[in-house]
């Protein structure tokens, strides 16, 4: 082939020979390499201009832009500048739009007025003020994505069944974005019916959809699991703690549920205890390892209170150790090195309980003009050394 391409050049006059193709066929070769040239170059600049739109008018930083122009595709700025309009028009922030963006990029490629302007009125007609409108769409981005008939609707009347007002509703919204997402027949209606074959209380099933609504997007297999591991231990349906032990128990992996009781096994609480303290405030199994081992590093080795005292009152754990329990120990330090009051372990967990003003009134207030700086001490402001307390000790 070559030899007959060789013997059909013709030769000109400035001494440059012209490339005659014999076969007509073959005449693409003689475009090919500039047609690729030409679209690798559109599609760089196709992608630059993502880029930059997602910076100059989506807020995102570049290198969030370039992961997320991977994902999104338009070729002029006329659909995205759309949605964004109006998102801006009902009172969406730069913030929230990037938020938005960033999670949902395809977002941008929807229908305004078709797909997206139908949901916002929607929730503005359940009288949803402006800054729960944004934050429910911010927190659950997967809305715009969804049907407004066949889910989006039906999951609102449903949860509204349950939470009989919109007000319980948004809240729940806005704490679990998969909550709109969740089938009403196979996950929502099971779960609540499966509370309510147990005889938990409808103002109980409320409380717990709306303060703790991922508790119900659970499968239902693994949520009748959970109710009937809580019911075993005892927990009665009708307590406060009942709704409290299944958030945790469904927050808590099985090696982070025994790695809890190996931390609170080593400062010598027996499984009696810690079960015992679960059952009453079911939270202690959630805190932080750093928290539980602060605060009972504080209140055995410093205060001198008896693990096994800590384990049946474990309320205070729930405390805050700076804002609240050394504050109010120290105080409590303080007049006993003054001798006014005795060292008595035992009012350690009463101190606790009491609103800001019954403790001033009853530890602060009634001392002052014998001690003037215990006010000092109850806002941190004396050196712990001057009260016994070694400084490494207290504020670790």
């Amino acid at each position: 082939m070559f030899a007959l391409i060789r013997k059909s050049s013709c030769p000109i006059s400035n001494g440059i020979r012209v490339l005659v193709n014999p076969i007509p066929q073959l005449r693409f070769l003689e475009f090919c390499a500039p047609k690729f040239s030409s679209a690798a170059e559109k599609d760089g600049l196709q992608h630059s201009f993502i880029v930059s739109y997602l910076v100059n008018s989506c807020f995102l930083t570049l290198e969030s832009a370039k992961s997320l122009s991977k994902k999104v595709h338009f070729e002029t700025p006329k659909n995205p500048d759309s949605v964004l309009n109006l998102l801006k028009k009902y009172g969406f922030t730069s913030d929230d739009i990037a938020k938005i963006v960033r999670a949902r990029p395809e977002v941008l490629t929807y229908d305004a007025k078709k797909t997206l302007l139908p949901k916002i009125e929607f929730f503005l007609s359940k009288h949803i003020s402006s800054s729960d409108l944004a934050m429910v769409f911010v927190r659950g981005p997967t809305l715009f994505c969804l049907s407004l008939e066949k889910v989006i609707i039906p999951c609102y009347d449903f949860l509204k069944s349950v939470l009989v007002n919109d007000k319980r509703v948004f809240s729940s919204l806005k704490r679990s974005p998969r909550l709109a997402s969740s089938n009403v027949d196979k996950i929502l209606a099971p779960n609540v019916s499966v509370m309510r074959n147990i005889g938990l209380p409808q103002s109980s099933i409320s409380k717990l959809l709306s303060h703790s609504p991922n508790v119900f997007v659970q499968k239902p297999e693994k949520f009748d699991k959970v109710i009937r591991k809580v019911l075993s231990m005892g927990l009665n349906p009708l307590s406060t703690s009942f709704c409290d032990a299944i958030e945790i128990i469904l927050q808590l992996s099985e090696s982070t549920w025994e790695h809890k009781m190996k931390l609170y096994r080593s400062w010598g609480w027996s499984d009696d205890d810690i079960w015992a303290a679960f059952k009453k405030k079911p939270r202690v199994m959630a805190f932080s390892d750093n928290k539980i081992s602060k605060t009972m590093h504080f209140l055995v080795n410093i205060m001198g209170w008896q693990s096994s005292n800590v384990a049946k009152s474990s309320y205070v754990l729930y405390y805050s150790l700076e804002k609240r329990i050394i504050p109010r120990c120290s105080v409590l330090k303080f007049l006993a090195l003054k001798g006014l009051i005795g060292e008595d372990a035992s009012r350690i967990p009463y101190i606790f309980q009491l609103v800001e003003e019954q403790f001033l009134d009853k530890y602060v207030t009634k001392y002052e003009k014998q001690v003037p700086q215990i006010l000092s001490v109850y806002q941190g402001k004396v050196c712990p050394q001057e009260l016994g307390l070694r400084y490494e000790e207290v504020y670790f």
